[in-house]
């Protein structure tokens, strides 16, 4: 029985092999693989999609991911794989790999390998972009599209709330979801909302208005004074 496991799983990795030499996905064998992956985009979000539907169902019986104990109070995960998650860290620092995929060597500077930041990288542009997208696709004052300069406003002024709830890539998650309440402007017009004694975005106005006149303290040389006849006599 062993003897037939070990040839399958060789077979497994000859025809995933092939595959690959071959630019096919290692799944499915019909489309190319990502860039960053070995298997397509269909598959890999068809993979997703079940560990997700998995983890949910877990989730709602009270359950760990490893489907076996009960999660720890204020957790998602059960007391051993809390244990088996936090050894894990320090073994894999104190062999140089990563912390991520364990595999790929790093420098002393940081805990992941290139290959790890770059993938977080690019699901932290995604989320992003796909963010800015479901607000708006361009500055709603003065109208500037490069996505790079676009930023997230928001009207209640609750952004440091909102990202101290949602860290990181649940922040942009989170506003793709739902973009009630958001406004999107460029970093310029952002600064200046927010330096702005007022906020005419707040009480959830059009945010295109005129600039309000500021008004200045009148002295008694502004007031307009009668004309006498002693100041009558020097113009004539």
């Amino acid at each position: 029985m062993a003897g037939y496991l070990g040839g399958r799983s060789a077979s497994v990795k000859r025809t995933q092999q092939r595959l690959l030499n071959a630019g096919l996905c290692i799944r499915c064998g019909k489309r190319q693989p990502r860039n960053d992956s070995k298997c397509c985009e269909t598959c890999l979000s068809r993979g997703n999609r079940y560990i997700r539907d998995r983890h949910a169902r877990l989730i709602a019986l009270g359950l760990c991911r490893c489907g076996k104990d009960k999660i720890a109070p204020g957790r998602l995960t059960c007391e051993s794989c809390l244990l088996r998650m936090r050894s894990r860290r320090p073994m894999l620092l104190s062999k140089g790999l990563c912390t991520q995929c364990g595999k790929e060597k790093t420098n002393k500077a940081t805990s992941t390998c290139r290959s790890c930041r770059m993938s977080s990288l690019e699901r932290y542009r995604t989320a992003r972009i796909k963010a800015i997208e479901a607000v708006g696709r361009s500055c709603a004052v003065c109208g500037e599209s490069r996505i790079g300069l676009l930023d997230i406003h928001h009207k209640r002024k609750n952004g440091s709330e909102h990202r101290k709830n949602k860290p990181g890539l649940s922040y942009w998650k989170d506003i793709a979801i739902n973009p009630h309440g958001l406004v999107t402007l460029c970093r310029e017009c952002h600064f200046n909302k927010h330096e702005a004694a007022s906020d005419p975005v707040d009480d959830g106005s059009d945010v295109r208005e005129e600039p309000r006149p500021v008004e200045t303290n009148k002295t008694v040389f502004d007031e307009e004074k009668p004309v006498g006849d002693f100041q009558a006599t020097l113009f004539t």
